[in-house]
C-alpha cells in the first residue's frame, strides 16, 4: 500500500515541516541552556580585576602602539611630502638659475647690432662682452656665434679657481684639447675666418689670462669645423626664437651639454649660441640628498635624460644607448616612469601605487618653465617605505618593548587584583561564616582601599550585633533554616521530629531559696550543658520555657537516623548535668536533678508568630506526648523516658526498660514507655557513644532480667511469677522506686483475683 505524504501549498511535506520545526526547538532549548549557564557563572573577583587590568593594560598598550603609529606614519608620510616638494623646487629653481641667464644672454646677444658683424683673425665686437657674461655667470661654458658663410667665433671660459677636483679634470680637458694652452689661460677665443683662397678658412686660437692680457696663439690653416651643419645652428635657423638642442659633446671640450640658440639677421645671417654642460646640473642632483630608494630624474618634456640618481647611482644624458642620447625608457624605472605620466603628480606630491608591484610611492613631476620652446621636467619618487619605514621599525621596537613591559606589568597587574580581591576574599569568606552564625572567628583586613576599609568596619559591627542579637535566640537553629532555605514568612510543613523535653526538679523550691541573680548565672551554666549535649548530635534547642528545654532533630534540615542521635543526646545531657551537679555538690549549692523525656511522631515545624516577633516551633500531638513523657518520669522515679515508638526505632542499639503502659492525661490513646539506660556494648562504636553514655554490664544484666519481669506480669499474666522477679529487682535495687512498684503491683495481682481479672494493663494518670 503506497504511503502518501501530504504537502502545503508551497510543496513542502508536513512532515519536512515538523522535522526542521524539531530540530529548530532543539536549537532553541540548547540556546537557553547555554544562556542560563551564562547567566549562572560566578567568576571570582581576582579574575575580573586581573583581566579587566591586564585588558585594560594590553588596550593601552594597543591604542598607545596603533596611535603612535597612525600618527607616526601620517608625520612620516608629511615629512616625506616636505621633503620630495623641496627637493623638486629646489632642482627646479637650480635648473631655472642656470638656464634663464643663458636664454637671457642668448635673447640678448641675437638682437644686438654688432652680433652680425663677421669676425677677424684676433678679436669680435662682441668678444669684451661675452667675456664678462662668461665671468658673472660661471655655469656657462662658452658663447659663440656662427655665420651662415661657414665663420665661427666662439669664448670659452676656462674656470681659475676650481671648487672640486672635477673642475680641476675639466679644465685639463679644455686645456689639452686647446693644443697646449699656457697654464694662465681664463679665456680661449676661436675663430674660423675665410682663408685667402676661395673657400679656404682658417682656424686661430688665442689665449689670454684672467687680465685679458694676451698669452699666446695659435693658427691651423685648415678649418675642418663647419658651424652650419651643427644641431644647434639647424634647430635655431629652423624654428626661430631661442631653442635648446639636445644633448651632445661639445667639439672642444669633449664634455656633454647643451647649446641654447637664437638666429638673427643681417648682411651674413648666423645663429648666436651659449653652451652649457651638463657636469654642473649632475653634480647638483648627485649633491642633493635621496630617501634610500628614492629617484630624482632631470629631463625633458618628451623623454630626453639631463640628469638621473637612483638606487644604482647616476646616470647623465652623455650616455649613449644604441647610438642615440639615454632616453627615459632606458632607464627602466617603473617609479620614475610613474612619476613622469601619472596624472596626479604633475601637482603636488601625492602617493600612487607602482606600476609592478603596488607599492605605494611618493611622486611628483615639476615642469620647469624655460624661456625657450623646449621645457626641462623635474621628476622624483620614493617608496612611501623609505619615510615610515624608520617609524614601522620604531613602532615594531615600542610595541616589543610594550609587550615586554605587559609581560612583567601582568604579573604585577596579578598581585595588584590579588591584594585587592584578597581582602574582598577574606571578607566574603567571613561573610559566609556569618551565614552560617559562626561569629567568633575575628577577621583584621589591611587594605588602602578606603571602600574595603568600610566594609571591614562594618561587617565588624554586623557581628558585634549578630553576637548579641545570638545570645537570644537559638543559633544553630537559625543557621539551619538558613542553610535549608527557609524563609520568615508564617507557616510549616509537617515533618516526623524527635522531640525531647528536660525539666529540673524541684526547681520551685530551689528558685524560692536561691538569690535571683545566683539562680540565673547556675541555670544558664546549667543550660549551657543540656544545649552542648543537644548540638553535639545535630539537634536544635526550640526554646527554654522557665527552667525546661525543648529540643528537636530533623528540622528544619533532614538529619540521618535522628531518634538514635535523640537518644545519644539525651543519654549525654544527662552525664553532663551529672558532673554538673556534682561540681555544684562541691560548693556546697543545691544540685539541678533533672529528668528528660523523648518521644518521635508528626508534627507541624515552622514559623509562627505575628510580624514583629516570630518563632520557630513544632506544633501537635507528638509534641504534647513528649513533655508528658518528660513528667512521667515523677511516677517511676526515672530520669529519661522514652515512648514506644522510640524504643522501636532504638531497640538493639540501646538498653531499655519496659516501665508501663500509660495514658497520660490528655492523650486519646495509651502508649508504652521504656527508660533509655544506656547505648548497648554490641553497638557502641557504630552510634559512635562515648564511654560515659554505654551501659555496664550490670545495668545491662539489670535492664534484661527487668524486661523478663515485665514479660511476665504484661503477657504471660504470670502474677506470683512476675512478683517474684521484681522481687530480687527490687531488692537488687533498694533505692529504685519503678521496682517497688512493679513489685507491689504484681503481689497484688497475685494475690486478687478480681484485680486480676479486672486490671487491663493501661495506668491512667489523672495530673500532668
Amino acid at each position: 500500500m503506497r504511503q502518501r505524504t501530504r504537502k502545503d501549498g508551497d510543496g513542502t511535506t508536513r512532515a519536512g515541516v515538523r522535522s526542521r520545526g524539531r530540530r529548530g526547538g532543539r536549537l532553541l532549548r540548547r540556546s537557553a541552556l547555554v544562556a542560563l549557564r551564562l547567566r549562572r557563572l560566578h567568576i571570582p573577583l581576582v579574575v575580573n580585576l586581573f583581566t579587566i587590568m591586564a585588558a585594560l593594560t594590553v588596550a593601552v598598550v594597543l591604542a598607545l602602539s596603533l596611535f603612535t603609529a597612525w600618527q607616526g606614519r601620517a608625520v612620516a608620510e608629511a615629512t616625506g611630502r616636505a621633503l620630495s616638494r623641496e627637493l623638486t623646487a629646489k632642482v627646479a629653481h637650480r635648473i631655472e638659475t642656470l638656464f634663464s641667464p643663458a636664454a637671457a644672454l642668448t635673447t640678448l646677444s641675437s638682437s644686438l647690432p654688432d652680433i652680425a658683424q663677421p669676425p677677424d683673425l684676433l678679436v669680435h665686437p662682441m668678444g669684451w662682452f661675452l667675456m664678462r657674461a662668461l665671468e658673472t655667470y660661471p655655469t656657462l661654458y662658452s658663447g659663440f656665434i656662427g655665420f651662415d658663410d661657414g665663420r665661427f667665433y666662439q669664448i670659452i671660459a676656462v674656470p681659475d679657481r676650481p671648487r672640486s677636483a672635477e673642475e680641476e679634470a675639466r679644465r685639463a680637458t679644455a686645456v689639452r684639447l686647446t693644443h697646449g694652452a699656457p697654464p694662465d689661460t681664463r679665456f680661449i677665443h676661436r675663430a674660423v675666418v675665410q682663408g685667402a683662397g676661395v673657400g679656404e678658412r682658417i682656424q686661430v686660437w688665442t689665449f689670454l689670462d684672467r687680465d685679458r692680457v694676451l698669452l699666446g696663439s695659435q693658427v691651423q690653416a685648415t678649418a675642418a669645423y663647419d658651424p652650419t651643419v651643427r644641431p644647434w645652428y639647424r634647430l635655431a635657423r629652423g624654428q626661430g626664437g631661442t631653442v635648446m638642442t639636445d644633448i651632445y659633446t661639445f667639439h672642444s671640450l669633449g664634455l656633454p651639454g647643451v647649446t641654447l640658440a637664437r638666429a638673427f639677421d643681417g648682411d651674413v645671417p648666423g645663429v648666436f649660441g651659449i653652451d652649457l654642460t651638463l657636469a654642473s646640473i649632475a653634480d647638483f642632483v648627485a649633491a642633493q640628498t635621496l630617501s634610500p630608494n628614492g629617484r630624482l630624474l632631470v629631463g625633458t618634456a618628451d623623454g630626453q635624460v639631463i640628469a638621473y640618481r637612483g638606487p644604482d647611482g647616476l646616470r647623465t644624458g652623455a650616455e649613449s644607448v644604441r647610438g642615440q642620447p639615454l632616453r627615459l625608457e632606458d632607464l627602466r624605472d617603473p617609479s620614475i616612469i610613474r612619476a613622469m605620466f601619472a596624472p596626479a603628480a604633475g601637482g603636488d606630491v601625492q602617493v600612487v601605487p607602482r606600476i609592478d608591484s603596488g607599492e605605494p610611492i611618493l611622486v611628483r613631476r615639476l615642469r620647469v618653465s624655460m624661456p625657450v620652446a623646449r621645457d626641462i621636467v623635474v621628476a622624483m619618487a620614493a617608496p612611501l617605505s623609505d619615510y615610515t619605514g624608520p617609524v614601522d621599525t620604531m613602532v615594531r621596537n615600542s610595541l616589543l618593548f610594550a609587550l615586554l613591559v605587559a609581560l612583567v606589568g601582568i604579573p604585577a597587574t596579578w598581585v595588584v587584583a590579588r591584594r585587592m580581591s584578597g581582602a574582598l576574599a577574606v571578607l566574603a569568606e567571613d561573610a559566609g561564616r556569618i551565614r552560617t552564625l559562626d561569629l567568633d572567628r575575628e577577621v583584621r583586613v589591611r587594605t588602602i582601599v578606603r571602600e574595603i576599609h568600610d566594609l571591614a568596619i562594618a561587617q565588624r559591627t554586623m557581628k558585634e550585633s549578630l553576637r548579641t542579637f545570638g545570645l537570644y535566640v537559638p543559633r544553630d537553629l537559625v543557621r539551619r533554616i538558613m542553610a535549608s532555605g527557609g524563609s520568615a514568612a508564617p507557616g510549616g510543613q509537617r515533618r516526623e521530629l524527635s522531640l525531647l523535653f528536660t525539666d529540673i526538679e524541684g526547681f520551685t523550691t530551689l528558685s524560692e531559696r536561691t538569690p535571683a541573680e545566683d539562680l540565673m548565672v547556675r541555670t544558664s551554666a546549667y543550660f549551657e550543658e543540656i544545649t552542648a549535649a543537644v548540638n553535639a548530635q545535630a539537634g536544635i534547642v526550640d526554646k527554654f520555657i522557665g527552667d525546661a528545654v525543648m529540643a528537636l532533630w530533623n528540622a528544619p534540615e533532614p538529619v540521618a537516623d535522628h531518634v538514635v542521635r535523640a537518644c545519644l543526646a539525651a543519654l549525654d545531657a544527662h552525664q553532663r548535668v551529672t558532673r554538673f551537679n556534682a561540681g555544684l555538690a562541691d560548693r556546697g549549692l543545691p544540685p539541678f536533678p533533672t529528668r528528660f523525656g523523648l518521644h518521635v511522631g508528626e508534627a507541624v515545624v515552622g514559623n509562627v508568630g505575628s510580624s514583629t516577633r516570630m518563632d520557630y516551633s513544632a506544633i501537635g500531638a507528638a509534641v504534647n506526648m513528649a513533655s508528658r513523657i518528660e513528667g512521667l518520669n515523677k511516677v517511676y522515679g526515672t530520669r529519661i523516658l522514652v515512648s514506644e515508638a522510640v524504643a522501636e526505632r532504638v531497640a538493639g542499639r540501646f538498653v531499655l526498660r519496659e516501665m508501663d503502659r500509660v495514658q497520660p492525661k490528655g492523650a486519646l490513646q495509651a502508649v508504652r514507655v521504656f527508660d533509655l539506660v544506656g547505648a548497648h556494648p554490641e553497638h557502641a562504636t557504630v552510634l559512635g557513644a562515648a564511654d560515659a553514655v554505654v551501659a555496664g554490664p550490670e545495668a545491662l544484666s539489670f535492664a534484661t532480667r527487668w524486661n523478663a519481669a515485665q514479660d511476665l506480669l504484661r503477657r504471660q499474666r504470670d502474677w506470683a511469677g512476675a512478683a517474684d522477679a521484681f522481687a530480687v529487682l527490687a531488692q537488687a535495687r533498694p533505692d529504685d522506686p519503678a521496682a517497688a512498684q512493679m513489685q507491689a503491683l504484681a503481689a497484688r495481682l497475685a494475690s486478687d483475683p478480681d484485680a486480676a481479672r479486672e486490671w487491663s494493663d493501661i495506668r491512667r494518670m489523672e495530673a500532668k
